[in-house]
């Protein structure tokens, strides 16, 4: 039995694994002419999962197994997870999806934004849209056209038009060349066309700028001007196919989420391996049993107190205090389960010389600014962030 690995951004094949019989992984070499058989899985009506093999798929003559993007035929199907541990026990949960791609379009492919709820087609031939520090990024695969998406959250008077003058001005040195108003999704917008010469030749660039309750959404698509044609029909695409999903902050809570802690004026799900406490300055604190250095601390303040980008610096100024080596991150905004944070990274040295990551966050939700501060050793940030200060955030804002 072996497994591929595909990335999904260039579309290419990364790796083949192999499994000894005790299970573990190695690297397989697929020369020209070996092949692969997917599995076809079945869900008996007992609740029994089959498996038989599929037709054999051919590698080239690179190790390569080409292949394309095909949506799936319209039908009943079942969405499963299975895990096991170590012990043999099991567990598993599924969903059936009634799939309907009978009307479906051949030559696009929807993104459905899982952090703020965005969805729009682009072309089924252009790489799939990524995050880049806080804008939404894609191009098609010659690199000549690209797509990007940003997003400016807690607006209070700001217009489609004082939008396109802020991006325009960040730009620099290109021509409005026309400009007009349109609809997208039930929400005014301008659309401004712009030229300018770059390093390749002449390019054509047209900005959609709207603004949805305090959020403001930049869309632009850049082009060379030979291709001024693609290009506009590209943003005609995303204009008429833009919508918004719900987002949901249910379901992020599995297995050690087994208490809820009231944190000032909202609660939240607390791990079993987490103690509250409060502390000075109205913060209140959930912290890792087993290390005081991982913790969580929340607390709200009043709107109109200041703006949140103060609030940020002022918390991650006192975070400096009475430690070695502090040093800023980027600040920058951060999309969680249909919120916006600015976000403002940072670490330091604790008094045994070891690196402590940290970020100080604020956004507004429900009449108030919601700050958070949390931090934890380097060397366990990453699952620590996945896995206790991503839900607790999420949940801050969706009580």
């Amino acid at each position: 039995m072996a497994n591929l690995t595909i990335d999904t951004s260039s579309r290419r094949q990364t790796a083949v694994w192999g499994y000894t019989a005790t299970g573990y992984p190695y690297a397989l070499a697929p020369q020209n002419g070996d092949s692969f058989a997917p599995f076809q899985l079945f869900w008996a009506s007992n609740g029994l999962l089959s498996q038989r093999s599929g037709d054999p798929l051919p590698f080239d003559a690179v190790g390569q197994l080409p292949f394309s993007w095909q949506p799936l035929p319209s039908g009943d199907y079942v969405l499963g997870f299975q895990a096991s541990n170590r012990a043999g026990q099991m567990g598993e949960d599924t969903a059936d999806l009634l799939v309907d791609n009978d009307e479906q379009l051949h030559d696009t492919i929807a993104y459905l934004d899982p952090y703020v709820g965005y969805q729009f087609n682009y072309p089924a031939d252009w790489y799939r849209p990524t995050y880049r520090d806080t804008l939404l990024y894609t191009t098609n695969l010659s690199g000549t056209t690209r797509l990007q998406v940003t997003l400016y959250p807690n607006l209070v008077s700001t217009s489609p038009a004082d939008l396109k003058r802020q991006a325009l001005t960040l730009f620099g040195g290109v021509t409005v060349l026309y400009e007009d108003e349109l609809v997208i999704t039930n929400y005014g917008a301008l659309r401004t066309a712009y030229g300018y010469t770059g390093s390749d030749g002449e390019r054509t660039g047209i900005l959609l700028t709207f603004v949805r309750g305090n959020v403001g959404f930049v869309i632009d698509v850049d082009g060379p001007t030979a291709e001024e044609a693609a290009t506009l029909a590209l943003v005609e695409q995303l204009a008429s196919s833009w919508q918004f999903r719900p987002v949901s902050a249910e379901g992020l809570f599995p297995g050690h989420w087994g208490q809820v802690t009231q944190l000032g004026s909202f609660s939240l799900p607390r791990p079993a391996d987490f103690r509250y406490e409060t502390v000075s300055g109205d913060w209140q604190r959930l912290t890792a049993a087993q290390d005081a250095r991982i913790f969580a601390a929340f607390r709200t303040e009043p709107l109109g107190t200041r703006p949140l980008n103060d609030t940020v610096a002022h918390w991650a100024q006192l975070a400096s205090q009475g430690v070695a080596n502090y040093a800023p991150g980027r600040l920058g905004r951060y999309a969680l389960a249909n919120q916006l944070w600015l976000r403002q990274d940072f670490s330091y040295r604790d008094g045994n010389n070891q690196e402590v990551w940290g970020m100080v966050l604020a956004t507004e939700q429900n009449g108030q600014q919601v700050v958070a501060w949390m931090e934890a050793p380097a060397a366990v940030y990453g699952e620590v962030f996945g896995r206790v200060f991503e839900p607790l955030l999420s949940a801050a804002v969706h009580n």
